[in-house]
């Protein structure tokens, strides 16, 4: 610890944070805006029935299965392009990236229908009277949500493209993709009566205006008519393969993590499953803005990483947990001091639905108290080449995170959710965050030596 605080000292803070700024701004504001885009959506169908909005709640661990799998391409293509100097290699490293994304859209889409019934049964909609009457808008959302997933996809890889190339206009193209959505949400399910097919209508349109501006913005670097076959085409398939797989593990197992809470909590009845959707809505929407954090965190890191400047790493750590705990800290303070906010927006009524949500918002805003340095910790362990320890992270809190929540449920009903992944998080963060200090330190020590003997 001692040796971190000597290096924050030494090195450049506000250089970090500029940095920082640089490589995030544009995924952050990514994601602020589908978090902007995915929150209507909710709280639109939430004023159309409860059960649009449990729709919805199922539906959302299997399109952060699609997310991640988009997060992970992005971050392959990031990675190859930050790394690549000669421009045969960098056409070869966009030519991967994008037969990688289409086999991955072909994948999703025969996924994505063919998987209808095992999202029915793994929550019981054909079993539980009281959630039979969610079966048919999850139905319209899930059918009609399968082109914008596909579309997710390709707006993600060719964002991250233009993000790498340091493009200026793609504040202007997420801007333009937010307020499509937002002009057609309320017109496709109020006013067109669409319901749940009007949410994922408005979201598939959104998606493709989103793809054809970055089409048209990236076609300068996506010239593949004089490419050629050699032997570095597989090498990279093979690289940002790699990549995407442990990017995919480490963001996707929550998506294994929602799935497994969605049917505790629908095992309780519709009332918890509608207030754990909300929870998991205010959730999501944090974390997805510290999503772009995380990246630019990868992206600075990584460079910093690979010309061995050791006096900026601890900068570069402290600066993204500051930015990223701040950004949990509203969350802690708009969940914990202005609940009643939520429950205006969600336009909940009912004493019964107001105390579970209460329960929920309260353990929330704590889970997200504690959530910042493990978040940047845990994606520093793929920048160190522990990607291992990044998927372990996950895997070890969302299995213990279940457990104590299922052995808890017959003692303390529904409380027993947020108690669990609360208690599995505070856990992790004890063996976690200490070993990438650990790792961080060694490799400063070990890079230091080397920048000596240069």
């Amino acid at each position: 610890m001692k040796k971190i605080i000597e290096l924050l000292i030494q090195g450049s803070p506000k250089q970090a944070f500029k940095d920082l700024w640089a490589a995030s701004f544009s995924l952050t504001l990514g994601g602020l805006i589908s978090s902007i885009m995915t929150g209507l959506d909710a709280i639109y169908l939430s004023h159309l029935s409860p059960n649009a909005l449990n729709a919805i709640t199922i539906s959302s661990p299997y399109i952060g299965i699609v997310m991640s799998i988009s997060a992970g391409l992005g971050t392959a293509i990031s990675n190859s392009i930050s790394r690549s100097t000669k421009s045969h290699h960098l056409r070869k490293e966009l030519f991967a990236s994008m037969t990688l994304t289409s086999i991955a859209m072909v994948v999703i889409g025969f996924l994505s229908y063919y998987s209808v019934e095992f999202i029915i049964n793994s929550v019981g909609l054909h079993e539980d009277k009281s959630l039979k009457p969610i079966l048919p808008y999850f139905e319209d959302y899930w059918y009609y949500l399968i082109p914008g997933q596909l579309l997710l996809v390709m707006f993600t890889v060719l964002l991250q493209i233009l993000v790498a190339f340091g493009d200026t206009k793609i504040n202007l193209i997420l801007f333009k993709v937010c307020c499509i959505n937002i002009i057609l949400n309320p017109i496709f399910i109020f006013g067109l009566k669409f319901g749940c097919k009007g949410a994922a209508l408005s979201t598939d349109l959104a998606y493709l205006f989103g793809v054809t501006f970055c089409l048209f913005n990236s076609k300068k670097y996506l010239r593949f008519k004089k490419i050629k076959y050699s032997s570095l085409i597989l090498p990279a398939i093979y690289r940002q393969t790699k990549t995407a797989i442990v990017v995919f593990v480490g963001m996707g197992i929550w998506s294994v993590y929602g799935v497994l809470f969605n049917g505790l909590a629908a095992s309780q009845g519709a009332a918890v499953l509608f207030a754990i959707g909300i929870y998991d809505q205010i959730q999501s929407f944090f974390a997805t803005l510290t999503r772009g954090i995380c990246g630019g965190f990868l992206v600075v890191f990584n460079k910093t990483l690979s010309e061995r400047l050791y006096s900026n790493y601890v900068p570069i750590f402290v600066c993204s947990i500051v930015v990223v705990q701040f950004i949990f800290l509203i969350g802690w303070a708009i969940s914990l001091f202005f609940p009643n906010y939520f429950k205006s927006a969600y336009g909940i009524n009912e004493s019964v639905l107001s105390i579970e949500l209460a329960t929920f918002l309260k353990f929330g805003a704590w889970l997200l108290f504690i959530s910042g340095i493990p978040r940047i910790s845990q994606i520093g362990f793929l920048s160190l080449d522990k990607s291992w320890l990044f998927a372990l992270n996950s895997f070890v809190m969302i299995i213990l995170g279940y457990c104590i929540s299922f052995f808890l449920t017959d003692i303390i009903s529904f409380s027993a959710i947020p108690v669990g992944q609360v208690s599995a998080h505070i856990i992790c963060d004890i063996v976690f965050v200490p070993s990438f200090i650990f790792l961080l330190v060694k490799r400063i020590k070990k890079d230091s030596v080397s920048y000596i003997h240069r």
